[in-house]
């Protein structure tokens, strides 16, 4: 009888605060179906059929990983809300002779009834979903729909277990604030006064200069590779500045504002300012964290959406013709114009017999070779690549002969025996007269040439300079001594690039052919010796399709997961708030101050709390914007016009949808705060 009664005080008190325990449940409930959806799509048999099934398949267990996190840790913030309204309860219960044990059972019967109610109220929708999500991941990454229904048990079982272990940790917290909190504490509840909030510019300092340092990351970082290196210290640094900023920070605006008496005493300021200054340190975590999860959403959103639309400039910069063949020498020379000539007929014959012909040629035959410039010398051995603090310190070198250089670019340059024609990428300088190579030979440059605009040099995660001599013997005069270096490798290339005039479904046989005629390593004799690469802009696009589909999926699972995590967090500061207020503005309210004086105040405390976080997300994107550009060349997106235009497109849109949130929820602080919990 005894069990049942605490069982009966537990779901009393749940139905009681259920302003504050329903959206709890909910979004619990929410983020399980989300975490089931990861779990079967994982696994989900039609996933084999799109291209790249394993990268999927990665994507959507690290979707499950992040959101199990994500889950932990914002469900503590949020059941911290609960606990601040039960305590009195908790406290009353004690006061009336119950024992903490008591409170224990009863706490663990509410945690029993939310994390049961919420794991089985997120499963059945979940799994009655899953279908359209795995639908939808079809779609999105380009792979046949099959319209066949089956739950996956063990992802299930995964799922409840997962977030079974995050509800033993919310009891265990829980329990702790009980049983180790003094009666007196108990019963003072939310209720339980503070010490005036005091102003600490030190730490506001630290978080303007940590955001500083991220922001001058962002911005003056230039390489691509260096950009993506750097992205998650930089991310650290938002984090750190941003919590620095509007814990500390916020109360310090406030103390100013104060000492402003121009500003601070009037009507619509007084009331406001003050308020704010009390609660700023506080609830600056919770600014924070809305801040966090809306840059999140900002940039995960324009990042993948970009990507996903922008797969087809991506593939015909990864893949100028349909068909692209790179053919490595194991030795330098082996790639003579007999082999070269050869391998061409070969193709051909291949892609005739496929009932296609090779057109719009477009070949080079070139030597490479990747180093570090230092003191006016480029380090090629492995010690001189170890001391290279950035990928932009490294620098890959493709020289062509001059005949070659000229067909290519369409140019009629000529040389005197012996120097260098150097293109350089933009924005980048050659100060020396000279290319040297430490340990090898040297080249006097006799100009700069134009920065290099072929596609074929600038997919790479390094600058690469190109490099026209007179013949290709000159280079390897120059490079044959660093042949012996250890971790070196001088390339000899040939690339072979051609449209087929086949249709994309027709390239993949071809594709096929070709890289069983020609794979592996090829005997002496005919042909040379050489490593085979080859590339197809239809397999490339499908496998591409099939993995930026699956990052936008993943982007939109979780944004849609922190969506409802800023929504519930703007809504328990709202309500708590309220609940906080009703005191205080009763008092203003017998003291004379109107309804509508008291309106005005709320308008101007809560725009002010409430579009901070977003203002200080837009500003975090705009800085993040040149590094996540840079980012996404990387993927072969070169086309800024249109992250720019996705990324305002999801800013205005989410802009919107934190506007619908505020009139939401401010309607309910009035109601609480002011109004008494009457309707206004």
């Amino acid at each position: 009888m005894k069990r049942l009664l605490f069982l009966r005080l537990a779901a009393t008190g749940l139905a009681r605060n259920r302003q504050m325990s329903l959206p709890f449940f909910f979004t619990a409930a929410g983020m399980v179906g989300v975490q089931y959806l990861f779990r079967y799509l994982q696994a989900a048999p039609a996933v084999e059929g799109v291209y790249g099934a394993p990268a999927v398949r990665s994507l959507m267990a690290i979707g499950a990983n992040v959101l199990a996190f994500f889950s932990l840790l914002f469900l503590f913030y949020t059941h911290s809300f609960l606990m601040r309204r039960r305590k009195k309860e908790f406290g009353l219960y004690h006061a009336l002779g119950m024992g903490k044990r008591h409170l224990g059972i009863i706490l663990a019967w509410e945690t029993l009834l939310l994390g049961a109610g919420s794991i089985a109220a997120g499963l059945v929708p979940g799994m009655l979903l899953a279908k359209l999500a795995e639908l939808g991941l079809v779609r999105l990454a380009g792979g046949p729909v099959d319209y066949g229904l089956h739950v996956d048990l063990p992802a299930a079982l995964a799922t409840a277990a997962v977030f079974g272990g995050i509800f033993v940790l919310l009891l265990a917290g829980g329990l702790r604030q009980i049983l180790f909190a003094r009666s007196l504490a108990l019963l003072q509840g939310e209720a339980k006064g503070e010490k005036p909030p005091r102003a600490n510019y030190l730490l506001g300092g630290l978080g303007v200069l940590t955001l500083a340092g991220a922001y001058c990351i962002a911005v003056l970082c230039t390489n691509p590779a260096d950009s993506l290196a750097l992205f998650f210290p930089a991310a650290a640094l938002v984090t750190a500045g941003s919590y620095l900023l509007l814990m500390a920070g916020s109360v310090a605006l406030c103390r100013l504002l104060q000492k402003k008496k121009g500003y601070y005493y009037r009507r619509a300021h007084f009331v406001s300012v003050g308020f704010m200054s009390w609660r700023m340190k506080r609830n600056g975590a919770g600014l924070a964290s809305i801040c966090l999860l809306s840059t999140m959403v900002l940039v995960m959103l324009s990042g993948a959406a970009s990507l996903y639309f922008g797969v087809e400039e991506a593939a015909k910069t990864r893949c100028p013709r349909e068909m692209c063949l790179t053919f490595t020498a194991e030795q330098p020379g082996e790639l003579t114009d007999q082999n070269r000539q050869a391998l061409a007929e070969l193709v051909q014959r291949e892609t005739a017999a496929c009932g296609g012909a090779a057109a719009e040629v477009w070949s080079y035959h070139s030597l490479q070779i990747a180093g570090v410039v230092k003191e006016g010398r480029v380090m090629t051995d492995r010690q001189g690549m170890d001391e290279a603090l950035t990928f932009s310190q490294i620098w890959q070198f493709v020289f062509l002969d001059l005949q070659e250089y000229n067909r290519l670019y369409g140019a009629a340059e000529s040389l005197p025996a012996g120097q260098a024609l150097l293109c350089l990428p933009q924005g980048c300088e050659w100060p020396q007269s000279q290319i040297a190579f430490a340990g090898g030979g040297s080249l006097p440059v006799a100009r700069l040439g134009a920065a290099p605009t072929l596609s074929e040099f600038t997919v790479t995660a390094f600058p690469t300079a190109v490099v026209a001599v007179h013949d290709l013997s000159e280079a390897a005069r120059v490079l044959s001594p660093l042949k012996g270096q250890e971790g070196q490798l001088v390339v000899e290339q040939w690339d072979y690039a051609f449209n087929t005039g086949l249709s994309d479904a027709a390239q993949k046989p071809l594709y096929d052919r070709l890289c069983a005629a020609l794979a592996g390593k090829v005997t002496a004799g005919r042909y040379g010796r050489y490593s085979l690469s080859c590339e197809n802009r239809a397999v490339w696009r499908g496998e591409s399709l099939s993995l930026f589909g699956g990052v936008l999926y993943l982007a939109l699972l979780l944004s849609l997961v922190f969506l409802c995590g800023t929504v519930l967090i703007v809504y328990y500061k709202q309500l708590s708030e309220g609940y906080e207020d009703q005191s205080r503005f009763g008092i203003l309210q017998q003291v004379g101050m109107t309804d509508r004086e008291i309106r005005k105040s709320v308008n101007s405390q809560l725009l002010t709390v409430f579009f901070l976080p977003l203002a200080l997300a837009t500003l975090h994107l705009g800085f993040a914007f040149p590094m996540v550009r840079r980012v996404l060349r990387l993927f072969g997106l070169h086309q800024a016009g249109l992250y720019a235009l996705i990324t305002l497109g999801c800013l205005v849109a989410f802009g919107l949808f934190y506007l619908l949130v505020y009139r939401l929820t401010s309607n309910v602080y009035y109601r609480l705060a002011v109004r008494g919990g009457r309707p206004s």
